[in-house]
């Protein structure tokens, strides 16, 4: 057999082998893609942005739940309150009193009858604290805001690092986070994507669905598991970076706040499995199964920002009247009364 001979069985022989790769890929892709027809992250209510990476789809076209009848010129008389944070600042934003006039807005205006207090709801679902100063930096500062609220601090200790590059060393890959690419967030789709204009990303790209097979085959025979549930990993140091990491974009916030001219209000959000000043987990019910871990990282939150000017720590809040449904969130009475006290912090603020 001639030597050109053998080179072109050889290529022949790789040829049909990238092939059937790229096929059986493309057949798995389909059965992934059915799979999770339901499970589309970011589902019908929202859509892609660039920097703060999702937003709302229907929101008076304003990207967040902001009545587009809500100018951008400030009338005199209204003194604007804008409320950051996640899920529960967002439920927060949207409450509305048995006359469907919006609850919170009403509890803040009792505290300044001379002005007209307006509600502007610039919370998302999931969004954390380096979300929140991305989107009132490019977005929410435009309504002149006269009091920015953040209500934070659970989406931080689940999600943090998903929303920087995971070579970056101050955020390290920790089964803290969902750094996992089959459960990556939306937060980590600007990253992943970048790696599509390589040829490494080409060749990733063209066996993903082969790669998922292979670790949920591995997982499920206890030969592999998901960065996230690995615990033995982390330590104390690992812990305290990423508390600092959050206090660092808390400050970031009162600071762009103060260099607007705006007054600026930070709330650490209550939370099922911790007690203030306790770095024990609480499990407060069948249902609440986190880790230890989530309880020494919110300690390092609480402490890193108790020193900081406008700054309160809301954990103290008595769990049977927030009736948590989850590690995070009240049920309908507990965001009612989260509300009533929400208000009564902000009320020596808003009377200076």
């Amino acid at each position: 057999m001639t030597f050109s001979r053998i080179i072109t069985r050889l290529a022949g022989s790789a040829l049909l082998v990238l092939a059937g790769i790229l096929l059986l890929n493309l057949v798995l892709g389909l059965l992934f893609t059915l799979w999770n027809r339901n499970k589309n992250h970011l589902g019908g209510t929202y859509t892609d942005a660039p920097y703060v990476y999702y937003q709302k789809k229907e929101a008076g076209g304003t990207g967040f739940d902001i009545p587009a009848t809500i100018s951008l010129q400030k009338d005199s008389p209204e003194y604007r309150i804008l409320l950051l944070g996640g899920s529960v600042a967002h439920a927060l934003g949207n409450l509305t009193d048995s006359a469907g006039r919006n609850l919170l807005e009403g509890l803040l205006q009792t505290y300044l009858p001379g002005r007209q207090v307006v509600l502007l709801n610039g919370a998302l679902p999931a969004f954390v604290s380096a979300q929140e100063l991305i989107a009132l930096q490019l977005h929410l500062r435009n309504y002149q805001p006269d009091l920015v609220v953040a209500l934070h601090g659970f989406n931080d200790t689940e999600s943090f690092r998903v929303n920087h590059p995971a070579d970056d060393p101050h955020f390290i890959p920790s089964p803290l986070f969902y750094a996992g690419d089959e459960f990556s967030p939306a937060l980590r789709a600007v990253e992943e994507y970048k790696k599509t204009y390589t040829l490494r990303g080409v060749w990733e790209g063209a066996t993903r669905y082969i790669r998922k097979t292979l670790h949920f085959i591995g997982r499920a025979a206890g030969l592999s598991r998901y960065p996230y549930e690995q615990y033995e990993t982390v330590t104390t140091q690992t812990l305290d970076r990423y508390g600092r990491a959050y206090v660092r974009v808390v400050k970031d916030l009162q600071q762009f706040c103060a260099a607007n001219g705006m007054q600026y209000a930070d709330f650490l959000q209550p939370v099922r499995f911790y007690r203030p000043g306790d770095s024990t987990y609480h499990r407060s019910g069948a249902a609440d199964q986190g880790p230890e871990l989530l309880a020494r990282l919110y300690y390092r939150l609480e402490q890193g920002s108790a020193a900081m000017p406008g700054h309160q720590s809301l954990t103290g809040l008595d769990p049977a009247q927030l009736g948590f449904t989850d590690a995070c969130h009240p049920d309908d009475r507990g965001y009612r009364w989260l509300a009533t006290q929400l208000a009564a912090a902000l009320k020596s603020q808003l009377q200076e």
